[in-house]
């Protein structure tokens, strides 16, 4: 439990900073493929990753869910899930 009261001037508080996107990057479409990897990479599956999607207190993955819908984030799910277990068999192979 924090034993400091909060001082809006604390250089080491959290502050987030807006970084422009090189044109025709889709940043949005990037952390949803990030996210997707990371939870396929921890062994949660397409569905129990959707459905985080589908969640208010997921801030990043709802916030794809409300603006790309229902369709967009399942149609990412799958191919990234997809492309992930093809590397998954390609790093198995090579290690034989």
């Amino acid at each position: 439990m924090p034993t400091k009261k909060f001082d809006p001037h604390d250089p080491f508080d959290i502050v987030v900073t807006p970084v422009p996107l090189e044109e025709g990057r889709d940043g949005l479409g990037d952390m949803a493929k990030t996210i997707i990897q990371e939870y396929l990479t921890i062994g949660w599956s397409g569905k129990a990753i959707f459905q985080m999607f589908k969640k208010p207190k997921y801030a990043g993955p709802y916030s794809v869910y409300r603006q790309r819908g229902e369709q967009y984030v399942k149609e990412l799910i799958r191919e990234v899930t997809e492309k992930h277990h093809v590397r998954i068999r390609n790093l198995i192979q090579k290690e034989r």
